[in-house]
């Protein structure tokens, strides 16, 4: 006996962008997707889900129900509240808060030589770190915590491999990237330091000698 194939078809209707629905999931005929609002989604933009306050409008599980993984996107009012974070075991392993502040067990950059090209030692080092001005300061949308950092624009001056700018003109500073930088100043530095010990004993030795 032969198996029958059914096909089953089921067709939604599209929401032109101009018209009114209130539905909470929305597909438009420019193939983008509204999910808890009936407002199109911005420009460029394929989905917007949109959720009350301080609460998780987009919580995505994987099928590892035993470790309980997962990543939400929260949108939030204050700078103390998670506004993203990613949970394993039960635990939140990395989230971002409000203000911006990130917080996890660890971050590594890959690095990897053979991912590398046109790779040249750092030179001046020492030379480079003194021109640095460690500053202490506050940030406009946080005035009430003190910060303790470098001013991107000073950097740029001296280490322009480590400043790059956003879209919106902001200079950042990867800090992670000086760790290279002050490993060879502290080379330079020890250098000089063994040099000074070795004229230091060549005087102790001369001394001896006069005093004999």
């Amino acid at each position: 006996m032969k198996q029958k194939l059914i096909r089953l078809t089921v067709t939604l209707p599209l929401c032109a962008a101009t018209i009114v629905c209130q539905a909470q999931f929305k597909l438009y005929n420019t193939g983008s997707v509204s999910i808890g609002t009936v407002t199109p989604p911005p420009a460029k933009t394929e989905m917007q889900i949109t959720g009350g306050l301080n609460f998780n409008p987009l919580i995505l599980y994987s099928n590892d129900t035993i470790h309980y993984s997962y990543s939400g996107i929260n949108n939030v009012n204050d700078s103390t509240t998670k506004a993203w974070a990613v949970q394993y075991g039960g635990h939140d392993r990395y989230y971002v808060l409000g203000s911006g502040q990130c917080y996890g067990y660890g971050y590594n950059s890959i690095s990897d030589s053979t991912m590398k090209m046109n790779v040249h030692n750092i030179r001046y080092g020492l030379d480079r770190v003194m021109e640095l001005q460690g500053v202490t300061y506050n940030l406009k949308c946080d005035a009430g915590r003190p910060q303790m950092g470098l001013l991107a624009q000073s950097v740029q001056r001296v280490a322009p491999e480590v400043v790059s700018t956003t879209p919106d003109g902001i200079k950042t500073v990867a800090y992670g990237n000086l760790v290279a930088l002050l490993v060879e100043a502290m080379k330079e530095e020890n250098r000089k330091v063994t040099r000074l010990e070795q004229e230091l004993d060549s005087c102790r030795t001369v001394l001896s000698q006069i005093k004999h």
